[in-house]
């Protein structure tokens, strides 16, 4: 078995040490801080506290929680390997208090909101920088993302970016990349009724041509006449597709109808044949009476004489003979 002492190894493995921690220096309203990225024990202090936070309380913990671990050097005082603080109460005690609470009570607490959101956005781009030093001359044989994955994730925080913008402004800046915005699907029909009134309106009115004689001759020549023709029947209800017929083509009646419409029983023997056949009943022929015309008798007058209405005439009848009496 073999055994190796750590103080041969503690030079050697000095580079070890630290690995993916880097510092960057940030004045914030005259404060003079230096923020250091996170370790992995760190992060999970930060949701243990955040856990039972919800809402404002959990973003303002979130952020104060990392920005607290975050800062290791304030106003030229080094916190760099410091763990606990100790503060001496009024009754003479002497407690000991974690760096980070320290901090959090005695100078974040006094900042405001607009400070801290400030010392977030900054301890955020440190995160990318500590990132991007970490993959430093490191090639990847399998790529972690692929450019679809790159696209969507690069459009997702596009959207997101945007939500807080004015449309004008993400239609501007869009624009500008050579990027349209998308159009919904009601703009594009509104836009097509527009543009198809504007058609109809901008089209030019052709008057009416005359025609020869000539041209009028061979219509009429050629004319076929409307009770020859063939005609369209309504589309069946079972789908089908019209039937056409000629008009002179007789159209048998369904006999459920025909049925329906005249009791066969109480017609003629003709119009049973007719109705038979699917032809209509003829229909019985009332002879008419001559029209009588009034005639008008007039009193002769003699020439040179004017008429004159007479009264009617009054008196006992010469022809009459009174009944005999027994």
């Amino acid at each position: 078995m073999a055994i190796l002492q750590a103080k041969k190894l503690k030079a050697a493995l000095e580079k070890a040490k630290r690995v993916g921690l880097i510092e960057q220096p940030v004045t914030i309203a005259g404060c003079s801080l230096v923020l250091q990225s996170l370790r992995p024990e760190d992060y999970e202090a930060i949701g243990n506290e955040t856990r039972e936070l919800e809402d404002v309380e959990y973003l303002h913990g979130f952020q104060m929680g990392h920005l607290s671990r975050a800062i290791v050097e304030i106003d030229g005082v080094d916190l760099r390997g410091v763990d606990y603080i100790e503060v001496e109460e009024e009754e003479g005690q002497v407690v000991k208090l974690e760096k980070h609470a320290w901090l959090r009570d005695t100078y974040l607490q006094t900042w405001g909101r607009e400070a801290i959101t400030v010392g977030w956005r900054k301890f955020a781009e440190l995160l990318i920088k500590a990132e991007e030093k970490a993959k430093e001359g490191i090639h990847f044989d399998v790529a972690e993302e692929t450019d679809e994955e790159k696209l969507r994730r690069l459009l997702g925080e596009i959207q997101e970016t945007g939500a807080s913008l004015s449309n004008e402004l993400v239609v501007k800046i869009l624009s500008e990349s050579g990027l349209a915005p998308k159009v919904s699907q009601a703009e594009v029909d509104e836009a097509a009724v527009k543009l198809a009134a504007i058609e109809l309106v901008a089209q030019p009115v052709e008057p009416p041509t005359q025609t020869s004689g000539q041209a009028v001759d061979d219509l009429m020549r050629n004319r076929t006449p409307m009770n020859q023709g063939a005609v369209d029947l309504p589309t069946p209800p079972s789908g089908g597709s019209p039937v056409q017929v000629s008009a002179s083509q007789k159209v048998p009646v369904p006999a459920a109808i025909r049925e329906a419409a005249i009791p066969v029983q109480n017609l003629s023997r003709a119009a049973q044949i007719a109705a038979l056949e699917g032809e209509p009943p003829p229909v019985p022929m009332v002879p008419q009476r001559p029209a009588v015309e009034a005639v008008e008798l007039k009193t002769p007058v003699a020439p040179g004489q004017v008429p004159v209405d007479r009264p009617p005439m009054a008196g006992v009848n010469p022809r009459y003979r009174p009944p005999q009496r027994a």
